[in-house]
């Protein structure tokens, strides 16, 4: 198990062979929940299922320019992660990969999202922030924000649609705005 603060390194050696480090396969910190933060290298694409998931104690994550992909329940159920900048590059966010960040209070996704599974930012209990662009190419599975708390929301000029039960549970929308 993995405690504290990590920061993954670019390259590992192995049988005098270095091995650049592209990926965070499936798995690979899950329910570590004495970590508290993680730096992912420039060197990684994607970041894969459940990769983070259960780690209750991690407050900050540095996800980097070269990640592309971001797989199902990566950030499920951290719960103390407070702010989150998905970088200008990643294409594809998998079903319910932050659901129940329950701290998450400021949210920023790229224009470069083409793809959400269901339930992306579910159950999100903080005052979330968010600032979006989102594509007109995006596919948008149903809820994107379902049953999650936030105060404002805002979409880019290219938002033309917004699926079913986008905000589904949500009472309470201080602010929206359409730039």
């Amino acid at each position: 198990t993995y405690t504290g603060d990590i920061v993954i390194p670019q390259s590992v050696e192995y049988n005098g062979k270095t091995y650049s480090v592209t990926s965070i396969e499936s798995d690979a910190f899950r329910k570590c929940s004495d970590l508290t933060s993680v730096e992912i290298p420039n060197s990684v694409i994607s970041i894969g299922n459940s990769a983070f998931y259960g780690c209750s104690g991690l407050t900050s994550v540095v996800i980097p320019e070269g990640v592309t992909s971001i797989g199902s329940e990566t950030f499920c159920n951290c719960w103390r992660l407070t702010s989150l900048v998905i970088p200008e590059g990643v294409t594809s966010i998998g079903s319910e990969a932050f659901s129940y960040c329950g701290g998450l209070i400021e949210l920023k996704i790229p224009s470069t999202v083409e793809y959400f599974g269901s339930n992306p930012f579910s159950s999100c209990s903080g005052h979330l922030h968010i600032n979006c662009d989102i594509p007109d190419a995006a596919n948008f599975q149903e809820s994107i924000f379902f049953r999650s708390n936030f105060s404002e929301v805002t979409f880019g000029d290219s938002v033309s649609s917004i699926g079913d039960y986008a905000f589904h549970y949500k009472n309470e929308l201080l602010e929206y705005h359409h730039q």
